[in-house]
């Protein structure tokens, strides 16, 4: 007890508003001086200089942590009243352990924040419900293709068509900015938090300008060989100074989908609205990561049907083969995004990372390097209500390029290795990873 351990003095001062914790531990010279302080109001606890939310039920509840290396906590529920503790169960071996809260972890009260009270640790919806949300919203983005003749592709109207691709951009604006304003509504309504706060979930605010050079940044990195091969050895590089590629590039409604239009519903409906539905659910961050982009890659099905009708002499086999390709590289490329978006909270650093991967395209994997000379214009209508990209020649180049690729190639997936979690650290993060 407390009053038979005379090295330990436990001192409250009581006011009408708030409660001053004081525990003295003997010093090494045998004076005892203050090691914890803890003010407890009715609405937060602060542990020496911290500050951390809490959810006590009471205003006259504190808890007493001792710290392991196993974490383990324990709860003692102290009356605040002035004086010694009489009638007190606490060990005092409690106490002392209070002076290692000093060493522990950075994000120990982060922790400590889901131990106050059982109720709120439970999630504002469950995994299931998220999954059930996600589905739907992932049939609200896809559906509206097929719906309307204006958005349908057909045998004679390919998918790449400018009039389909005007009206599925409208489709999808709509269904993002209805599933938008549905997942706000959740956030504010069953999470009881703000409005910014919701902004905050969805990734609209803060921006985040440095999260996102960042990640344009490791974006690079990544694709350190497809920049070499096209800015280097195919010499775009003096078009990129000089800008002449952007104009060209967005003249058509191909260029304006896979690098705008796209990347911005996208990344609104598979990172902005769907993520915060897992984050209610309290998901681990590291299952978010992987199992949320598989409505993103499911959302590219689709395209098997949309194949097999535009060119139906192809096997049913190698349509299928193609489909699943594309479903297991949108899905990789949404693991990437989604653990962007979970640790730089900014919606524009996705949608940026998205259009930069669509425009380097795959990187080259086998096969010598070789340099593009284009034969037409850049874009042209064709008879078929298409657009059509330039024409190229390609001239192989020597062997000296191809190595120099696939060197810078490794060496910027090694590089990106080591760069993924120091260049996604932001204060704006949603969640909290243990760790790389």
């Amino acid at each position: 007890m407390i009053r038979d351990d005379p090295t330990v003095q436990y001192s409250v001062h009581e006011s009408l508003t708030e409660y001053v914790y004081v525990v003295l531990m003997p010093s090494e010279s045998g004076k005892q001086k203050p090691t914890s302080v803890f003010f407890v109001f009715p609405s937060i606890i602060i542990v020496n200089d911290l500050q951390e939310d809490r959810h006590f039920n009471t205003p006259d509840a504190l808890c007493y942590i001792t710290w392991s290396n196993s974490c383990i906590t324990n709860r003692y529920i102290i009356p605040p009243t002035s004086g010694s503790l009489s009638n007190s169960t606490v060990d005092v071996k409690l106490l002392v352990k209070l002076r290692l809260i000093a060493m522990a972890p950075i994000n120990i009260l982060a922790r400590l924040k889901t131990l106050y009270a059982k109720s709120y640790d439970e999630p504002v919806i469950s995994a299931q419900t998220a999954a059930f949300f996600s589905i739907c919203l992932t049939l609200v983005y896809v559906v509206p293709f097929y719906v309307s003749s204006t958005t349908r592709p057909s045998p004679t109207l390919s998918r790449d068509a400018p009039s389909v691709i005007r009206a599925r951009i409208k489709a999808v604006t709509l269904s993002c900015v209805g599933s938008t304003l549905a997942v706000s509504w959740l956030i504010i309504a069953k999470g009881n938090v703000s409005l910014l706060e919701a902004l905050r979930f969805l990734g609209w605010w803060p921006v985040g300008f440095a999260e996102v050079l960042r990640s344009l940044l490791l974006t690079a990195i990544l694709f350190a060989g497809p920049l070499f091969e096209r800015g280097i050895a195919e010499g775009e590089w003096r078009d990129w100074i000089k800008g002449n590629r952007i104009p060209e590039t967005l003249r058509g409604w191909i260029g304006w989908r896979n690098y705008v239009a796209g990347p911005v519903t996208e990344e609104v409906m598979f990172r902005s609205a769907i993520i915060p539905l897992h984050i209610l659910a309290k998901v681990s961050p590291g299952r978010i990561v992987f199992t949320a982009p598989l409505y993103f890659g499911i959302a590219h099905v689709h395209h098997f049907y949309e194949f097999r009708l535009t060119h139906p002499d192809t096997s049913v086999l190698a349509a299928l083969l193609r489909s699943v390709f594309q479903f297991g590289y949108t899905t990789i490329f949404g693991w990437y995004a989604t653990f962007i978006y979970l640790r730089t909270g900014s919606l524009l650093a996705v949608i940026l990372a998205h259009a930069f991967c669509n425009w380097c395209g795959l990187p080259r994997l086998w096969g010598r390097v070789e340099a593009g000379v284009p034969l037409g214009p850049p874009l042209v209508k064709g008879k078929n209500d298409t657009d059509r990209g330039p024409v190229y020649a390609y001239n192989q180049l020597g062997i000296g390029w191809t190595i120099a690729y696939y060197a810078i190639l490794v060496g910027g997936a090694t590089s990106f290795y080591y760069t993924l979690w120091p260049l996604t650290e932001s204060s704006s993060a949603l969640v909290t990873f243990t760790g790389p």
